[in-house]
């Protein structure tokens, strides 16, 4: 951190805390951390962690955590957050433009984000994840997903969505006018949107 930073750790009872986390921040930034009784945080951190960051502009934060962790993030423009989590994490994003977000996470994980206009999204997940996403328009999402995935979209207009997803995959949109789809789904794989859509039954691929 730099001259001028406030770190505030609000803790209960049998915690143990070990920063062994690298963050890039600027003047003035505020860091704000939450925790439960009994927690061990390591950044890597363990289980039952409840983390609330609320940081400023061109901010890196990089974080490690391990399953049952919830994580709560506001940020504001110009930030990139960078994720490794383990099964059973629940994230929950609130962003700003400007803003890339890099995730890669493990099976029986949840997503929630909401995202402002000319937000990138970049997303690498293993089965069974659950992704729930929210976004204003001018919004960009690539998705890379494995077989078992279940993807919630709610986008507003001229929102650009690219999928690559593979079998036993499902796949659920709401979207408004002016947005694109560009999809390519393997066998198996179910496409639902806001209004309906006729199944391509026996299409072969090639």
């Amino acid at each position: 951190m730099l001259p001028g930073m406030q770190l505030q750790l609000g803790m209960q009872l049998g915690m143990q805390l070990q920063l062994g986390m690298q963050l890039g921040m600027l003047p003035g930034m505020q860091l704000q951390l939450r925790m439960l009784p009994e927690v061990q945080l390591q950044l890597g951190m363990l289980p039952e962690v409840q983390l609330r960051l609320r940081m400023l502009p061109e901010v890196q934060l990089r974080l490690r955590m391990l399953p049952g962790m919830q994580l709560q993030l506001r940020m504001l423009p110009g930030m990139q957050l960078q994720l490794r989590m383990l099964p059973g994490m629940q994230l929950q994003l609130r962003m700003l433009p400007g803003m890339q977000l890099q995730l890669g996470m493990l099976p029986g994980m949840q997503l929630q984000l909401r995202m402002l206009p000319e937000v990138q999204l970049r997303l690498g997940m293993l089965p069974e994840v659950q992704l729930r996403l929210g976004m204003l328009p001018e919004v960009q999402l690539r998705l890379g997903m494995l077989p078992g995935m279940q993807l919630q979209l709610g986008m507003l207009p001229e929102v650009q969505l690219q999928l690559g997803m593979q079998l036993g995959m499902q796949l659920q949109l709401g979207m408004l006018p002016g947005m694109q789809l560009k999809q390519g789904m393997l066998p198996g794989m179910r496409l639902r949107l806001g209004q309906p859509v006729v199944p391509q039954c026996g299409a072969q691929g090639g």
